[in-house]
């Protein structure tokens, strides 16, 4: 076989429509006996190349444990991206009274964190994972296209119901159960206009409504997917994620300090450090080439 180290005593396995039991491994040469031929099925020739299947198990009562396989883990990992804005606050704007500002100083640094928080997000979908150096390169987070590349399809041209069915059943076959739908809204009025179009949909409304109701959930054979607009996914992009899977991680939560004043003015910043965390590369899948 090409890999003993995946089978052990008791496998059931599956060559063609045979099936056999394994009952011995020797992962120096790559080999396993079967205890016996045509356990199941029919005894057959098989080519060098052909696949074996795990299907079961059948140990002998009483043997000893056999612990199988011993896999070296591959755990995902990121690095952090460090989000900041400056203020730079003159004597004259701390002292002046402004209608609905009582701080222009608070102010500011509030005004700051949403244009910050819009980089956050953008980061999620166009991030490079660069480990940086302390005093040269910038350290920088991968996005979900750095975890994300098992399963894709390529819509090649607007995108179709059966784009997400072909992602969704790539990921469940995989053993994954995706229950998110990322995309930019372009692209989710493209859905929404396929129903729209459609012949085969009715829909009930009042007299008083014109149009149909947003999407937010997208149901497919192999489960139901809510749908997320982001501004900042690109158009020619979609994602299917498990949100148990994947999400951001705060190492350093937005805050804003004093910094040493200079002039005539008051300095400052905000500051936050945060990642983005997806584990399970086959939970997951993307929708390229799609054009609005």
């Amino acid at each position: 076989v090409a890999d003993a180290s995946v089978f052990q005593e008791g496998h059931v396995i599956l060559i063609d429509s045979e099936y056999m039991v394994v009952s011995a491994v020797d992962t120096t040469n790559n080999t396993i006996t079967v205890s016996e031929r045509a356990y199941g099925g029919t005894n057959a020739t098989h080519a060098t190349n052909a696949s074996i299947e795990i299907v079961g198990m059948a140990r002998l009562e009483g043997a000893d444990a056999d612990y199988g396989p011993i896999v070296d883990i591959t755990a995902p990992y990121n690095y952090t991206s460090i989000f900041q804005k400056g203020l730079n606050i003159s004597g004259t704007q701390q002292v002046l009274s402004q209608h609905g500002i009582e701080n222009e100083y608070e102010y500011q640094s509030m005004k700051a964190i949403p244009g910050l928080l819009r980089l956050v997000e953008k980061a999620c979908f166009h991030g490079i994972r660069d480990a940086g150096a302390a005093t040269s390169t910038p350290r920088s987070m991968g996005g979900l296209l750095t975890f994300v590349t098992d399963n894709s399809v390529n819509a090649g041209g607007a995108i179709a119901k059966s784009d997400v069915d072909n992602a969704m059943e790539y990921v469940y076959l995989d053993g994954g159960n995706p229950d998110l739908l990322v995309c930019n809204p372009s692209v989710a009025r493209d859905f929404k206009d396929l129903i729209d179009s459609s012949s085969y949909v009715n829909l009930a409304y009042e007299n008083s409504q014109i149009g149909m109701q947003p999407i937010q959930r997208f149901v497919t054979q192999y489960g139901a997917l809510q749908m997320i607009m982001s501004r900042f996914c690109p158009t020619a992009y979609a994602f299917v994620l498990d949100s148990r899977k994947v999400g951001l991680y705060s190492l350093r939560p937005f805050a804003w300090k004093e910094l040493a004043m200079t002039g005539d003015s008051k300095k400052g910043e905000v500051v936050g450090e945060f990642s983005l965390m997806v584990a399970n590369d086959k939970s997951h899948a993307y929708i390229y080439g799609i054009t609005s």
